[in-house]
């Protein structure tokens, strides 16, 4: 498994991670098991188990909260290819498994218009339109399926809960937020080795896009493109030079210059 699975929060809000463990309130919303740290500056708590990420927005505080809502789901990496410039093409799969809103014991009488919109890589899984004191359960979304390239040390966020909230007549921001499981590519950046002269200067190929083909079987065939991390190795890469009676992998270039 190249890909890995990394915990994502894009708010700015304040949140605890619970660490390893699977959410005491799962399959039991009651209020005994919702996770509490008597702090009205925390908003979220989360945590992750296995390929399960769970999230509560909100607690049983005098902040005043009206509701407490809790969202888990699932991330599977069916599929992965790690790609000659390092970026790395995966088919997942994540479960919507759980959005759940239960009134605290602060809630006002009437509480605020609200609508819920709940999506996967941009895909509405869920929705709600209604109060900010209801209670409502929603089980097992459906299941998204999708492709994704990640590009060398980046992440992509699409496998988290994305979390948009609009509160109708205004008496709070809207926000939206995801949080979940990203998947990063811990892959290095590669680059093209070999320099050409050219009008009396020398122009190395990794910054001047430069290529590296073969011909093989009567067909030209991609070689350009080497792993940072094996540079100069021995008897690695496609590139190499003889050197001290050993092969070793070609060197990026900066201009005529082996970096």
């Amino acid at each position: 498994m190249i890909l890995q699975k990394q915990f994502v929060f894009t708010s700015t809000t304040v949140n605890r991670n619970k660490g390893t463990i699977r959410a005491p309130w799962f399959g039991n919303w009651s209020k005994p098991n919702w996770w509490y740290d008597g702090l009205n500056s925390t908003d979220y708590f989360y945590s992750q188990f296995g390929d399960q990420a769970f999230i509560q927005y909100g607690q049983n505080y005098n902040k005043p909260w009206a509701s407490t809502r809790m969202f888990a789901e699932t991330v599977h990496i069916n599929k992965e290819v790690l790609n000659p410039d390092g970026s790395v093409t995966a088919t997942v799969t994540v479960n919507p498994d759980a959005f759940v809103q239960r009134k605290t014991d602060y809630a006002a009488t009437v509480g605020y218009r609200v609508v819920y919109s709940v999506r996967i890589n941009n895909v509405e899984v869920w929705s709600y339109t209604g109060q900010t004191i209801d209670e409502f359960t929603f089980l097992n979304g459906k299941a998204q399926t999708f492709t994704a390239t990640i590009p060398p040390q980046q992440t992509f966020t699409g496998t988290a809960i994305e979390i948009n909230i609009h509160y109708v007549d205004g008496q709070y921001h809207d926000s939206n937020t995801r949080v979940g499981f990203a998947l990063y590519n811990p892959t290095p950046p590669t680059y093209v080795p070999s320099a050409t002269r050219k009008s009396g200067q020398w122009k190395d190929n990794h910054r001047n896009s430069g290529r590296i083909l073969i011909r093989k079987k009567g067909v030209w065939v991609e070689k350009s493109n080497e792993n940072p991390a094996t540079s100069r190795g021995e008897n690695v890469g496609h590139n190499r030079i003889r050197k001290a009676g050993k092969w070793r992998q070609l060197p990026r270039m900066n201009g005529g210059t082996p970096e």
